[in-house]
């Protein structure tokens, strides 16, 4: 399965300019823009780390009621989901994964030498990233002697940041913030409370039970839950105590997708003939839940 990230028909090695980047990618902020405009090379590679974090984040979240599903959508720029604009537990997780998303794809594409304006001393943002960075070596000599090394520094694999982002989001902390002039001395007061790398949140989440626009979030309908599970992707969790359906299907979705530079994903199609359990939907749109393209 083929699948553009920026839903352009561009060879793997194209020549990434404004016109092909900028202004295809929505919702653009004009300071977004003018970045764009001088980088957009750069720009390319960390809108394709947003997506790797998409993809990673419904991969942490795929039990819970709310699965980061609703930020992958065509022609959407996810920051501009309303979701992003609050201050919930799943906000935080969304725009730390984000981050380090896009951390790990422009560092890669450095690394490889794909990127005009980046140089070996190029300074990363995100700490999921920049504190799991490894020391790669490869051996040269006669026979598959170590005569001599050669090593590098890279980016550890993204499963690996989500999973350390995962457990960060189960321990996140709820603050309280005050929007008043002296926001930023209490906002300082909460971080002496808590390390840097800590994910923080204020509001209480909603339910994500049903649809809600207001929040982006798509409700639970048609969900496949876990009867035997102990975690939040046990039925009466992920169904909301009103009941679910046991059904034999078969059902399709992407699986072991991998993100090329630039810009572009292949996935295989895994294919599951299973029994399953789902909190019940119309039958017309049975098929429209249980086949992931």
């Amino acid at each position: 399965m083929d699948n553009n990230i920026l839903r352009l028909n561009i060879p793997p090695e194209p020549n990434l300019d404004p016109n092909t980047v900028c202004k295809t990618y929505p919702a653009l902020t004009q300071r977004q823009y003018n970045l764009c405009r001088l980088y957009p090379d750069v720009v390319a590679s960390a809108i394709q780390g947003i997506q790797v974090a998409l993809y990673e984040c419904q991969f942490q979240l795929k039990g819970h009621r709310w699965n980061c599903s609703s930020l992958e959508k065509k022609n959407k720029n996810p920051h501009a989901s309303p979701l992003l604009g609050r201050g919930y537990k799943e906000t935080a997780f969304a725009y730390a994964i984000s981050a380090a998303g896009v951390t790990h794809q422009v560092a890669k594409a450095c690394s490889l030498g794909k990127l005009k304006s980046c140089g070996c001393d190029m300074s990363l943002q995100g700490k999921a990233v920049i504190r799991n960075v490894q020391k790669k070596c490869k051996c040269h000599g006669m026979s598959g002697s170590c005569e001599i090394q050669t090593c590098w520094k890279a980016t550890p694999e993204f499963r690996e940041v989500g999973h350390r982002l995962k457990l960060k989001y189960n321990q996140a902390a709820k603050v309280q913030v005050s929007l008043l002039n002296a926001a930023f001395t209490r906002f300082k007061r909460i971080r002496k409370q808590y390390k840097r790398t800590d994910l923080m949140y204020y509001e209480k989440s909603p339910n994500y039970c049903d649809p809600n626009p207001d929040v982006d979030s798509p409700g639970t309908s048609g969900r496949l839950c876990n009867k035997t599970s102990n975690g939040v992707d046990n039925c009466e969790t992920l169904c909301c105590g009103r009941g679910y359906n046991t059904l034999r299907v078969r059902r399709s979705e992407r699986c072991n997708c991998k993100f090329h530079w630039c810009c572009y994903v292949l996935c295989d199609v895994c294919n599951y003939n299973e029994w399953v359990t789902l909190k019940p939907i119309f039958k017309e749109n049975l098929q429209k839940h249980l086949v992931v393209h």
